[in-house]
């Protein structure tokens, strides 16, 4: 919905049911074979890498036929020109035995820089201290501390021209509109007040352990 149902991020990654159970094996060859050759990929190296790297790979690659280039280029999301509210039914999440105690599913994204942009990095460490983990600030503010969800969270995607940063989560449905506005209140502190240094520090050593591990 935030795409748009014309927009290729719209496009569900698995394909249609009825073009992937018609395929024949020589379409496929021929798919695989157009879009999957060294024009197309990235070789990706980390680690202890030993000094004849490069020979390496000019032994196991060199030899391996270039293909043509048909990367897609997704296009970057437009900027919204005005905010969209959408509302759906969700009938599973009705507790007909205490109404009260009924579920709503949140879902607010907004536009973000891509992974192409110098301000990406920065957006990342944001959002993980807004929303990425356990000890995030909409964690403990509106589970742990008001009790109004289960769990929330906020992403971001950058890859491929994306360009979201989506906060979900499930809340108790009588008090979504508290829960929203906690939601946009710690995004207006982390625009207005610098983020101390002990916060950073933690979400360092997360990041670091997290890379290790």
């Amino acid at each position: 919905a935030f795409f748009g149902k014309d927009s290729p991020h719209y496009y569900f990654i698995l394909g249609d049911e009825n073009v992937v159970s018609s395929v024949t094996r020589d379409e496929m060859r021929e798919f695989h074979s157009r879009g999957y050759g060294g024009s197309n990929m990235d070789l990706i190296l980390a680690g202890n890498l030993p000094d004849n790297i490069e020979d390496l790979i000019r032994e196991n690659f060199e030899d391996r036929a270039r293909g043509e280039n048909t990367r897609f280029e997704f296009p970057r999301n437009p900027h919204l020109k005005e905010k969209f509210i959408i509302h759906s039914n969700a009938p599973d999440l009705i507790n007909p035995d205490a109404l009260q105690e009924s579920n709503a599913q949140l879902n607010i994204s907004l536009p973000a820089p891509t992974n192409s942009d110098s301000e990406s990095y920065a957006v990342a460490r944001l959002v993980r201290i807004l929303g990425g983990d356990a000890n995030s600030r909409l964690f403990r503010n509106i589970s742990q501390r008001s009790g109004l969800a289960y769990g929330i969270n906020t992403m971001f995607y950058s890859d491929n021209n994306a360009g979201v940063i989506s906060t979900n989560g499930g809340i108790e449905a009588e008090k979504a509109d508290i829960a929203i506005d906690i939601v946009f209140e710690e995004m207006n502190k982390l625009r207005e007040t610098p983020v101390s240094e002990e916060e950073l520090n933690r979400h360092r050593r997360n990041s670091r352990y997290k890379l290790a591990k």
